[in-house]
């Protein structure tokens, strides 16, 4: 398991990247438009890493050798041909970037004009004027360096980074495997928005409660880590499948509470599959009642936050509020799912 994901702290990758490949992860504020400052959030690699004997599958030179190594690997990955060993990602070394900048000053105009899926060549040393903050993991306080060059990467490099980075290479699932993962989804009376901090994470509930499948699993991470709540537990008592909406961090970072309850191999065992999925569970023959329900907030940066402690409600406004199952966190807002006569 590469060392982003470790749920110890100390056990990230240190200090930081001299020099990174990088691609835009998120910005907050989300809208730009008249912004005066906001945090730009960047995956990034380091650049030394790339070069034989690191990496014989990603030659950055070799855009097409790269695109076809990869899709080889990811096919059989996913066949379970390859094991942990064998993993290039495993020993790679992945750092987040946090840029904060403020309009007007030396980087604003090349940040608010970068785009998803776009690649950057980030330059940092140890003393400079831009200060940066860099994490060696999920959960780890950041290391501060400084910002020397931000640099767009063209060409083959480009080519060569999408192509060994991009989930186009991945196998498409058929049509008949999603159905067959939902088809043992069961009866959904619920669906509940969990408390994560900063992130996405819902759950469809059976009438006892179980989550059945997981649309997204996110939480709180690096910058907005102080938002994610100690200790972070999710409910696998009926094996639910994940369903990712898309690849921001704050919308799968909850995969490490698998590791805090020691199922650190749950989440290789779990099914992920796309969010149009999603669209097989709720259809015109159901309609939904949502009742929120408020508490105190935890803040995260430039207004957004997350309810905290709140807890569901029946459709009933008399009912009594009612316990998360085992191991969940506390519940935001549950949606009711009933027959459309009812």
């Amino acid at each position: 398991m590469n060392r982003i994901f470790s749920i110890n702290p100390e056990d990230g990758w240190p200090d930081f990247p001299l020099r990174s490949y990088a691609r835009l992860d998120h910005h907050e504020p989300d809208d730009l438009t008249t912004a005066q400052e906001a945090v730009f959030s960047f995956d990034a690699v380091d650049a030394g890493w790339f070069g034989f004997p690191l990496n014989e599958r990603m030659d950055l030179g070799k855009p097409v050798d790269t695109r076809d190594e990869m899709r080889d690997f990811w096919a059989q990955l996913f066949k379970g041909y390859l094991g942990p060993p064998k993993d290039p990602f495993d020993e790679m070394p992945i750092y987040n970037i946090e840029v904060t900048s403020k309009k007007g000053d030396r980087y604003w105009d090349v940040l608010i004009a970068i785009g998803e899926e776009d690649w950057l060549d980030i330059e940092l040393g140890d003393t400079g004027r831009f200060p940066v903050d860099v994490y060696g993991s999920l959960l780890a306080a950041p290391v501060i360096a400084h910002l020397l060059a931000l640099l767009q990467v063209t060409g083959d490099t480009a080519a060569a980074l999408s192509n060994a980075f991009d989930v186009d290479a991945w196998p498409d699932a058929a049509d008949g495997d999603v159905d067959a993962i939902l088809s043992g989804v069961g009866t959904i009376d619920m669906l509940a928005m969990y408390d994560i901090g900063q992130g996405s994470a819902i759950g469809l509930l059976d009438s006892s409660e179980t989550a059945r499948l997981y649309f997204d699993l996110g939480a709180g991470a690096y910058g907005n880590r102080q938002t994610r709540p100690r200790p972070l537990r999710f409910c696998w008592r009926g094996s639910p499948s994940i369903v990712l909406s898309h690849w921001d961090t704050d919308h799968w970072a909850g995969e490490t509470a698998i590791m805090e309850q020691g199922q650190e191999n749950g989440l290789r065992r779990a099914n992920i599959i796309w969010g149009r999925a999603i669209t097989h569970l709720l259809t015109a023959s159901s309609r939904m009642v949502a009742r929120s329900i408020s508490g105190p907030e935890r803040r995260g940066r430039y207004g957004r936050s997350a309810t905290a402690l709140g807890r569901p409600y029946r459709s009933n406004a008399a009912a009594a509020p009612r316990e998360t199952a085992a191991g969940s966190p506390a519940i935001l807002t549950t949606i009711i799912i009933r027959p459309a006569g009812f």
